[in-house]
This record gives structure tokens, C-alpha cells and sequence, in this order.
């Protein structure tokens, strides 16, 4: 049998890969918009080139760019100096615009508290919240009547989570270390109390670990056991105590206090602050239970480090802590 490869037509060969033409964008450098912007306000090479610091040549060969980018002369020169072309006039307010935004964008950002319709939130204990938050409130009040701030009830365990879900902007909490891209301020080292209503029994003495055993507890549960250190140490010394009373926040556990025999360990700050109102009496934990002093945190996203608005709260907090917590 012949074979057919003599009759077949040669291939045509493959057309030329097409040609990307640039786009002047493509080739786009801000130092240009810039010296183009130069040029047109000056009309003179040597006094552009002065205006940028740059040197007459210097400035010629940033003049040939622009023209080969744009594939227009720009500027022709003329006995009174540089004269614009249509596509230079046609150039120079787009320019102008965007130069004078992004310059706008770059700079820091200003707070102005008075003019500011910012809404930030803060989280935390409620233990701290109460004690520090109304004086924060009142100069958000007094300072900047647009704002908007919230205040949240938080487990202090889900103060991270809270921040990195933009559930919180600023959290307040006792953590035992933080995660690089949290940062953190002290605002006070606490020890814990223990309370009771102001006719209790034993308002005014000093406490054993036989008597918190004997009385009944209000305990303040976020989630989980209730059980905690307390429970451990009775348990080193053969002793127990009667978890009575259980409440979600720490301002849920105070009204059962004051209505019952029944006593409750909370944060000294916020202990002294009820007992200052008349509502509680506080004593000194035992030694045995006397433990560390906790380290009460301000928390924020670090990437917020310089977000105007939320520096401004993180002073107020600040100020508000000084006021209320350490007058």
C-alpha cells in the first residue's frame, strides 16, 4: 500500500506569540507623578529639578520617562519657559487629586474625641468593669458625646479569642502570660477577700480556714467546676466547705451575699468598693489562702498599637484606674 505522507499539506506554522504592550501603569513610579506634577507648576527644568532636591540632569532624565511613558512631549519649550501640551493639562488635575489623597492617607491618623463618632467596646470581669468603667464613662460622656462605648461582661479565659474575633476592642483581664500578637498594660495587682453581708456574724474578725469551712459559699462560676484552690487547700488540711450558691458574673454573686449568711471570695478592688457603698464587709484570706497577687491587664490587638481612638480609651482606662482603683 502507498503511503499517504507525500499528499498531506506541511502544517502551518504557529503564529508569533503576541506582543504585550505595557500599560503606562505598568511602568508607573510615584517619583514621577511627582516630578511631573514639578514641571508644571515651575514651566522650568532647572527650577523643578531644585524644588525636588534633585540635580538638572537628573531631572531631564526623569523628564524623558515621563515622555517615553506617555508617548507625548508633555512640556515644549518656549522663550517664556516650558509650555504644557493638551495631555500635560489633561494630566495635572488627576495628579494633583491623587497626590494630595494618598499624602492625606500617609499621614498619622488624628483622634479628635469631640468630633468622633467611634464605637469601642470593652470587655472584661464584671468585677473590674464596675469599679473602673463609670469613670471611664463619664469622661467618654463629657469628652466625646459621639462616641459610642460598650461595655461587655467576659470570661477572662476568652479575652484572646474576644480580641482576635474583633469582639472586643479592649479587654480587660488576669492572664499568666500573653501571645506575641497581644499587647498588654498592668494596671493593678490584686489580692482575693473574703466577703460577707455587713451584719454577718463574723464582719469584722479575723478569718481561720475552720471558719470559711463552716459557713456556706457563693461562688462566681464562668464555666466548668466551681471547685478551685480554695477547695484544694481545705482539702490538704482535712477540711471542706458547702458550695451554696452559684452565680454566672461576680455581680450576680453580690445580692445573695447580702441577703444570706453566706460568704464569697472576690478581688480586693471591687470588695473594697461594695464596702464602701455599704453593701459588704471584707476580711483578709486566711495565710494558707493568701497566695500571689493577681495581675489585672489592659489587652489589646498589637496590630491596633496606633489606632487614635482606641489609644485614647486605653488612657482613659489608665486614668480611670488611678482614680478608682489606686486613689
Amino acid at each position: 500500500m502507498a503511503s499517504d505522507e507525500g499528499s498531506r499539506s506541511p502544517r502551518p506554522a504557529p503564529p508569533p506569540p503576541a506582543r504585550s504592550v505595557a500599560s503606562p501603569l505598568q511602568a508607573l513610579d510615584l517619583n514621577l507623578l511627582v516630578a511631573f506634577e514639578a514641571l508644571y507648576v515651575e514651566r522650568h527644568v532647572t527650577r523643578a529639578a531644585r524644588r525636588l532636591g534633585l540635580s538638572q540632569p537628573a531631572m531631564s532624565g526623569v523628564l524623558a520617562r515621563l515622555r517615553a511613558m506617555l508617548d507625548d512631549p508633555l512640556f515644549v519649550k518656549t522663550p517664556s519657559g516650558l509650555k504644557a501640551t493638551p495631555r500635560a493639562d489633561a494630566l495635572a488635575g488627576p495628579v494633583s487629586q491623587s497626590l494630595a489623597a494618598l499624602h492625606m492617607a500617609m499621614r498619622a491618623p488624628v483622634f479628635v474625641a469631640a468630633e468622633s463618632r467611634a464605637r469601642l467596646v470593652v470587655g472584661g470581669a464584671d468585677a473590674v468593669l464596675s469599679v473602673v468603667m463609670p469613670w471611664v464613662a463619664a469622661r467618654v460622656l463629657a469628652e466625646a458625646p459621639g462616641v459610642q462605648l460598650e461595655v461587655l461582661p467576659l470570661d477572662p479565659g476568652r479575652a484572646v479569642a474576644a480580641l482576635d474575633a474583633h469582639e472586643v476592642d479592649l479587654a480587660l483581664s488576669v492572664l499568666p502570660s500573653l501571645p506575641m500578637h497581644i499587647a498588654g498594660r498592668l494596671l493593678f495587682a490584686f489580692e482575693r477577700v473574703v466577703v460577707m453581708r455587713p451584719g454577718h456574724p463574723m464582719a469584722g474578725l479575723g478569718w481561720q480556714l475552720e471558719d470559711l469551712a463552716r459557713w456556706p459559699h457563693a461562688v462566681v462560676r464562668f464555666a466548668g467546676s466551681a471547685r478551685s484552690d480554695i477547695d484544694e487547700v481545705l482539702e490538704k488540711n482535712q477540711l471542706s466547705r458547702h458550695v451554696a450558691l452559684l452565680a454566672a458574673s461576680f455581680l450576680g454573686v453580690v445580692p445573695l451575699v447580702e441577703a444570706s449568711d453566706a460568704v464569697a471570695v472576690l478581688p480586693r478592688p471591687f470588695a473594697a468598693a461594695l464596702a464602701r457603698a455599704g453593701r459588704v464587709s471584707w476580711a483578709p484570706l486566711p495565710d494558707a489562702l493568701a497566695g500571689p497577687r493577681y495581675p489585672m491587664r489592659m489587652l489589646w490587638c498589637a496590630s491596633r498599637d496606633a489606632d487614635p481612638a482606641l489609644g485614647w480609651l486605653r488612657g482613659l482606662v489608665l486614668e480611670g484606674v488611678s482614680a478608682t482603683v489606686n486613689p
